[in-house]
């Protein structure tokens, strides 16, 4: 059975600025201390992690949402990618970031959940105090 994760989480940095975070991959490979693959372009290859995480880019508007499919090279070939939409609002001169990860294997759903908190909220909460 598939899971969707649901996660809103508020940084004090302006949307431009944090979907920036995502969607440029050298600063995104310097935050999650990863090489990154990444680009705005309809149907272009995503990986992370050095190909651990891994999919393509379905729909991007600038500063406001991603979407892209996803999948950990640990999943089954028969289990389906995942999709990843990062929605980013503006709220009081900071961004309140949705985030849905939908089709995820329950038995990696745990990790996964986790895992946006450790491997990318926090990173970027530190990189953000750091920057101040």
């Amino acid at each position: 059975m598939a899971e969707t994760i649901r996660q809103k989480v508020k940084f004090d940095l302006p949307p431009g600025k944090l979907f920036r975070f995502y969607m440029d991959p050298k600063l995104h490979a310097e935050l999650i201390g990863a090489k990154t693959r990444v680009s705005s372009e309809p149907g272009s290859v995503f990986s992370a992690y050095g190909g651990d995480l891994r999919g393509k880019m379905l729909h991007v508007v600038r500063n406001k949402i991603i979407v892209q499919t996803w999948r950990g090279s640990d999943w089954d070939k028969k289990e389906m990618d995942s999709i990843l939409t990062l929605v980013f609002n503006e709220r009081d001169k900071g961004t309140e970031l949705e985030m849905v990860h939908t089709n995820v294997p329950e038995r990696f759903a745990a990790d996964i959940r986790e895992g946006w908190n450790e491997y990318y909220w926090k990173p970027w909460k530190i990189h953000i105090k750091k920057a101040k």
